[in-house]
């Protein structure tokens, strides 16, 4: 359904089986995919929380931090790119002088940060 454009039927769908397994990260990683599409900021990043948090969970509880820590990284990478000012990637010698503090803690204050 997703790839056939049909991305609100997709979510729905994502959602029954959300409620069969709720820690099922496949499933909590599709709906954040889906709800990412579909142009809703806030509910997306709240989609990506519950993945990240169910990850985090899994490595918690099997006392096995390396288990996710490459999905967990690729995750927070990804989000960084997309939602932090650029000042926060700069690699240059100078990159304190271009650091502007106001952007990074209006970035703090949002759900994304």
């Amino acid at each position: 359904l997703y790839r056939l454009g049909r991305r609100a039927e997709a979510r729905r769908a994502w959602s029954r089986l959300y409620r069969l397994d709720p820690l099922d990260a496949g499933v909590r990683r599709n709906i954040a995919v889906c709800d990412t599409a579909l142009g809703e900021p806030l509910r997306a990043l709240d989609a990506w929380k519950g993945y990240t948090e169910l990850l985090y969970f899994y490595d918690a509880v099997t006392d096995d931090p390396r288990a996710h820590a490459k999905a967990r990284g690729d995750l927070h990478r990804a989000l960084a790119h997309a939602y932090a000012p650029p000042a926060v990637f700069q690699k240059a010698e100078d990159w304190l002088e271009k650091f502007d503090p106001v952007t990074v803690i209006g970035f703090l204050g949002t759900p994304a940060g």
